[in-house]
């Protein structure tokens, strides 16, 4: 029968069955994928509190809940104490102060702690300022001269009680702590003068242990200059050597030291006064 080109609808081809197979699949698919979706939202719907299937944002909305009602229930900061408390406060108060507000406000500090002038068992001296002054005044004038640390504001606020105290020589006491012993005391009345001649302990400090560090000064040039003639002129050295260290000896200071077989290997021998 020939179609009728006048009039009526236009012809459609005939679908190869081939075709019809991949239409029914397609369709199938898009089914099943559309029923899935379908069911997942009604099972959300039904069961709101469970998490699986929900969307992204809504369970990450409730693990947010769920911190911030873990903060809301975390146990309190321990109260700060009456001691931290004090600590805190002094720090502020100090740190709003000027530099000078700040010396007086620690040497008052100073005055009104007790200051124990007995002395540990392991330790001659009860005090810094003691210990620093028999350092000094035990050094052999010659000798590398000890480091100078400050005295504590505490010792500073407390000078007088410490000038005023006696280092009783014990009989337990060895020689050398004897020594030291005696030199301290030596020591606090020349720093008692200078004090009264309008000084501080600092400066007295400084002023002796400035003579040290000239004597040691003068003797390592001393003992340069003997090693030099030793080797360079060896029959010169003992008479070289004597009148440097009678020079030194009239200062206090100690003779230079030329090595025993050094002395021997050039055939010299010192004659001690």
């Amino acid at each position: 029968m020939a179609w009728n080109k006048n009039g009526g609808d236009a012809p459609t081809k005939p679908v190869k069955p081939k075709a019809w197979k991949g239409l029914l699949a397609g369709s199938i698919v898009v089914a099943g994928a559309l029923a899935a979706f379908v069911a997942m939202n009604l099972k959300w719907a039904a069961h709101p509190s469970e998490t699986e299937g929900k969307p992204r944002g809504v369970a990450k909305i409730g693990e947010a809940v769920a911190d911030l009602d873990r903060i809301e229930q975390a146990p309190e900061a321990p109260a700060e104490s009456a001691e931290a408390k004090t600590r805190r406060e002094r720090a502020e108060k100090i740190r709003n102060m000027s530099v000078e507000e700040r010396i007086d406000f620690l040497f008052e500090e100073a005055e009104k702690r007790p200051l124990d002038l007995e002395p540990s068992t392991n330790r001659v001296f009860a005090t810094g300022t003691e210990q620093v002054l028999s350092w000094i005044f035990t050094t052999r004038l010659g000798d590398a001269p000890p480091p100078l640390p400050r005295i504590s504001i505490h010792d500073e606020a407390h000078l007088a009680e410490i000038l005023m105290n006696a280092n009783e020589i014990k009989d337990t006491d060895s020689d050398r702590v004897a020594d030291a012993k005696e030199m301290v005391m030596l020591a606090k009345e020349e720093l008692k003068k200078f004090i009264k001649a309008g000084g501080d302990i600092e400066e007295f400090l400084e002023y002796y242990r400035g003579e040290l560090v000239q004597a040691h000064n003068e003797w390592q040039e001393s003992q340069r200059q003997a090693m030099q003639v030793l080797r360079e002129e060896p029959e010169l050295a003992a008479d070289f050597i004597s009148e440097v260290n009678g020079r030194l000896r009239e200062k206090g200071i100690k003779p230079v030291m030329i090595p025993p077989k050094l002395l021997e290997m050039h055939g010299i021998e010192l004659y001690e006064e």
